[in-house]
């Protein structure tokens, strides 16, 4: 019988095999069939946890900013694994040396199946300004974006210039989407009258300068 067996030798022979009882070796075979599953499943568990893309599971939240011929928009895409619900986008514009924002809102969006998505159009300058005074000086500011169920929110700071030429075009007006860098929100965000240093030399020698760090953006 099985259960007369040592540790040492729980398999049998093939002539003990031969002499056991129809219902000993079904039992046999039962019990070598769950210990084989549970080993299967111990495995499977630990390789699975210690995948990078655990998180693939929740929703993940991407945003670009287009410019377009009616100005600028702001897309929105869940490519993550899971609906994002509850899905809001915080958008603040200043501009460099200013002492408060221009743009500082909340906006909610409708919820994202898998690899939906939604653009709506944004203005980063305030309508109350003066327009001479609001086109003199370059606008910058960030994005972030977050849902129930996502493990953090993700955020994108931006800088938009005012004045034109081959450089500004290169950098800018030549690219789509628009550049922005991604940082650690809310630890990481610029502070509101900082110029937003991206790409790199944009803000010149400015002494309210953010600048974004030399890492890369995990998310847990």
């Amino acid at each position: 019988m099985l259960g007369d067996k040592t540790p040492s030798n729980v398999f049998p022979s093939s002539k003990q095999w031969k002499k056991w009882s129809l219902p000993s070796k079904l039992t046999a075979i039962g019990a070598y069939l769950g210990v084989a599953g549970i080993i299967l499943s111990t495995a499977l568990y630990f390789v699975s946890d210690s995948q990078p893309n655990q998180r693939q599971r929740d929703p993940i939240l991407d945003a670009k900013l287009l410019l377009r011929i009616g100005g600028f928009r702001i897309n929105i895409l869940n490519s993550g694994a899971a609906p994002a619900t509850g899905t809001y986008v915080d958008i603040v514009a200043w501009r460099p040396g200013a002492p408060g924002a221009d743009v500082e809102k909340t906006i909610p969006i409708r919820d994202l199946a898998t690899h939906a998505d939604f653009t709506f159009d944004v203005s980063f300058r305030n309508p109350l300004l003066e327009p001479d005074y609001k086109d003199t000086l370059p606008t910058c500011g960030y994005i972030a974006v977050s849902c129930i169920g996502a493990s953090r929110p993700r955020a994108w700071a931006f800088y938009i210039p005012n004045a034109d030429g081959e450089e500004t075009r290169r950098k800018f007006f030549k690219v789509d989407p628009w550049p922005m860098i991604e940082f650690q929100y809310p630890e990481d965000k610029p502070g509101i009258g900082y110029c937003v240093d991206f790409p790199r030399g944009v803000c010149g020698s400015s002494d309210w300068l953010w600048s974004p760090k030399d890492i890369t953006v995990h998310h847990k």
